[in-house]
């Protein structure tokens, strides 16, 4: 007798999340350029927003290598994923503290795209 039942198709989400993963990369690294070259047309999201903190693009950029790394089996790079946990572990305790700890200087220290940011004190 035939089986009328199929095999369970696990590939499709396995190409999901690549696909998904490739796409934080790729959407980073345009702000990413923006920085490097300063350009601010590329950093803010519209007109007249704020833009884009260049820590949070290369921390998203970081997550999103180590979300494909990871769907390509590659589990030497997941300790990546540490260093956005930490400089957001640092942000959050410099917002509570109202210390300045020049977390936004360390990836862009000399960018004159952008003023320095406000924090409330």
């Amino acid at each position: 007798m035939v089986s009328l039942s199929k095999p369970p198709n696990d590939v499709w989400p396995k190409r999901v999340c690549i696909a998904l993963s490739s796409l934080v990369v790729l959407a980073m690294l345009v702000p990413l350029f923006g920085w490097i070259f300063e350009l601010p047309d590329l950093i803010e999201l519209r007109q007249h927003s704020e833009p884009i903190k260049a820590n949070t693009v290369v921390a998203t950029l970081l997550l999103g290598v180590v979300l494909l790394a990871l769907e390509l089996d590659n589990r030497r790079v997941a300790w990546l994923a540490a260093i956005p946990a930490l400089v957001g572990a640092l942000s959050f305790a410099q917002d509570l503290t109202g210390e300045d700890l020049y977390i936004d200087e360390l990836s862009s220290p000399t960018s004159s795209v952008t003023p320095a940011p406000r924090r409330e004190e």
